[in-house]
């Protein structure tokens, strides 16, 4: 996980989402920086954002994923696919329903 969130906030969430890894207090050009070097590591880089700040990154990733119900417009425009829901329960039934087709 990567997030512009301070560490206490980025714990609580990586606890309700069952996360491992998070990098916290990440600004727009580190979150975008951090996604080009590890497409340019041969991954495949599927970025979730619902904000301005996620905009760049967004639209760096391989597949960008904005939050819709929460989102600004700017997440909404740079990302592929919009999730009209800000519970990341949506995301899941997302990916699963896309390795189906």
């Amino acid at each position: 996980m990567v997030t512009g969130d301070n560490a206490g906030a980025a714990q609580a969430t990586l606890r309700a989402c069952g996360v491992e890894e998070c990098e916290s207090s990440m600004t727009p050009t580190q979150k975008t920086q951090l996604v080009l070097a590890r497409k340019q590591g041969g991954e495949v880089v599927a970025f979730v954002g619902d904000g301005i700040n996620d905009g760049p990154a967004l639209a760096a990733s391989h597949v960008g994923i904005a939050m819709g119900a929460s989102g600004t417009a700017l997440a909404m425009e740079m990302a592929d696919i919009v999730l009209m829901s800000s519970n990341l329960k949506a995301l899941s039934k997302a990916v699963g329903i896309s390795r189906e087709a």
